[in-house]
């Protein structure tokens, strides 16, 4: 990579742009995903993407999110450039202990898989890149549940649509409901109903409360598959 490219890489970050985050052993730099990739586009003029890695994909355990992703760049004069990353997002849950917003958390951890990969670039790598809210420690290999997507997609690479916002109430159908259950959704009932005494068709009939059901995940539409998931996580 020519040097003029590594030097605007690596150039720091304005004041303004460094936030500061209270973690174990005291307070903390960090940049938000944001402001890496405006440094990407800089750099690069928007030619780069974000994956997640289709050999790895993500991995959602008892508490934690795990994701590994690849930053691919495509520079106008040279190969093509690609830099691996992870990062682990706890998942957030109510004080009954139901899982809040998983979309939120599994975009939350792609971030910051996407921000360690820059650091690969030499992007803020003077300073700890971290969101203010990873506390605590990593999820252990026992805990995490395979889920593999490989369709990519730019920077955030889930959406928060794909999950129900509330583990107790059904959300209302957005424009995209009537679409058929993304692989997001369908990989994780999957994973969920393996966690329970039934099999996938009864958990479906109760999600949806009927007995004229599809039999396989894949066949629910977006609304139907957030009716589903709702019935797992209580």
């Amino acid at each position: 990579m020519d040097k003029s490219i590594l030097d605007t890489l690596k150039k720091g970050f304005p004041q303004n742009l460094i936030k500061k985050r209270k973690g174990l052993g005291g307070s903390y730099d960090f940049v938000t995903g944001n402001s890496v990739q405006d440094r990407l586009d800089e750099v690069f003029n928007g030619d780069w993407s974000w994956q997640v890695d289709p050999e790895f994909g993500y991995k959602i355990g008892k508490d934690w999110v795990y994701v590994v992703g690849i930053l691919t760049i495509y520079p106008e004069n040279g190969e093509i450039i690609r830099k691996s990353g992870e990062g682990a997002v706890q998942i957030k849950k109510s004080h009954q202990g139901n899982i809040l917003d998983l979309g939120f958390d599994i975009s939350a951890a792609s971030t910051k898989a996407l921000k360690k990969a820059a650091t690969r670039l030499g992007i803020a790598r003077e300073i700890e890149v971290a969101e203010p809210d990873d506390e605590g420690s990593a999820p252990t290999s026992t805990e995490q549940k395979r889920v593999v997507v490989s369709k990519p997609k730019p920077a955030a690479v889930f959406s928060g649509n794909d999950f129900p916002t509330s583990t107790s109430t059904p959300v209302e159908s957005s424009t995209n409901d009537d679409a058929m259950a993304t692989p997001v959704q369908v990989e994780y009932i999957k994973t969920k109903v393996k966690e329970t005494s039934l099999n996938v068709l009864e958990v479906i009939r109760k999600g949806l409360g009927r007995e004229d059901v599809p039999d396989q995940p894949k066949d629910l539409t977006r609304e139907e598959a957030k009716k589903v998931l709702i019935i797992l996580n209580k």
